[in-house]
């Protein structure tokens, strides 16, 4: 397989449109400045029925996480941004992507969304 490792913010991913089956998010965008501009610059990059898929501590959580980060078992989370089902799903639908599967782990204190793109050319339906 291919991995793409960059600073999502900063750099445009390579043009490489329609080569990837799958991107994973996994507990990154919680922590960006912009989460919709950053993710819509990595749909080309999917294949025709790729999946995007997007894990990041749920609502939940944010109590447990940053008791965990002022004693020092987890990073801080001061600047962490925590996403409602709502919000992941809109994120989703605005990159044009179709809501696959959403579901919340680990006592419901994360949470994982996965976003498909079209097999089609045309838009995304909204579901």
């Amino acid at each position: 397989g291919k991995y793409l490792v960059l600073d999502i913010e900063k750099t445009n991913p390579p043009e490489m449109q329609g080569i990837y089956n799958s991107i994973v998010f996994a507990a990154v965008i919680e922590h960006l400045t912009d989460a919709k501009s950053t993710l819509k610059k990595f749909v080309p990059l999917l294949a025709p029925g790729g999946k995007l898929i997007v894990t990041t501590p749920s609502p939940r959580g944010k109590f447990i996480l940053e008791i965990g980060g002022a004693i020092g078992i987890f990073g801080r989370e001061d600047e962490a941004k925590f996403f409602t089902r709502k919000e992941l799903t809109h994120l989703m639908l605005d990159c044009g992507l179709i809501i696959e599967h959403y579901r919340k782990f680990c006592f419901r204190m994360n949470q994982i969304i996965v976003g498909k793109k079209s097999d089609t050319k045309g838009m995304a339906a909204r579901i």
